[in-house]
């Protein structure tokens, strides 16, 4: 904010001059708002034929399903993504005024799943198409509902590699030097 007009000091009464700008910045959030999205279709008929004429609804992510593709990207997201269980999104909603149960969220996620096979199949594709491939596993405590504990859950990662195999070994692991360890190994007599 600039001030241009001339502003007078409290001290002297003399003119001001602009000589900067102190500037801070605050964070903020919107908290997450849910809407219904009401589409309306009107239908018309002929009084001489009739014929009854409506426009075609919109396509659903999911058929006669009430979530929109941007509420079922958060579901996923906050599923997989920050590992916030189906329970506690539905109590969320629940405070927002929204009843969804959990069994319906699960269900979103199994469509959604269903929805994104090929493009999970294709993106498995590409990494086992190439010459060297990397793998992770990494455990992770899961709940599980109705044993009152956690139990063990796995998460496998592959990732490709697209670095050609004829580099040299010091320089695909980006080191300059090779040092070779010779094992010795005791004889049983």
């Amino acid at each position: 904010m600039r001030v241009e007009a001339a502003c007078q000091c409290p001290g002297c009464q003399g003119e001001l001059t602009h000589i900067g700008d102190d500037v801070s910045e605050m964070l903020d959030v919107v908290p997450a708002s849910y809407r219904v999205i009401r589409i309306v279709r009107p239908k018309f008929s002929c009084q001489h034929c009739d014929t009854l004429v409506q426009g075609q609804a919109p396509e659903r992510v999911i058929k006669k399903g009430l979530a929109s593709a941007a509420l079922l990207t958060q579901v996923i997201v906050d599923k997989y993504l920050d590992h916030q269980p189906l329970y506690r999104q539905a109590e969320q909603m629940e405070r927002e005024g929204i009843d969804v149960e959990r069994s319906t969220l699960a269900d979103w996620v199994g469509q959604t799943g269903a929805l994104l096979t090929p493009l999970a199949d294709a993106i498995g594709r590409h990494v086992k198409a190439a010459n060297h491939v990397h793998a992770d596993d990494t455990t992770a405590p899961t709940l599980s509902p109705g044993k009152g504990r956690t139990q063990t859950g796995r998460y496998w990662t592959y990732v490709r590699d697209g670095r050609p195999w004829e580099i040299p070994q010091r320089q695909r692991f980006g080191c300059n030097t090779v040092k070779t360890v010779k094992a010795s190994i005791p004889r049983r007599i």
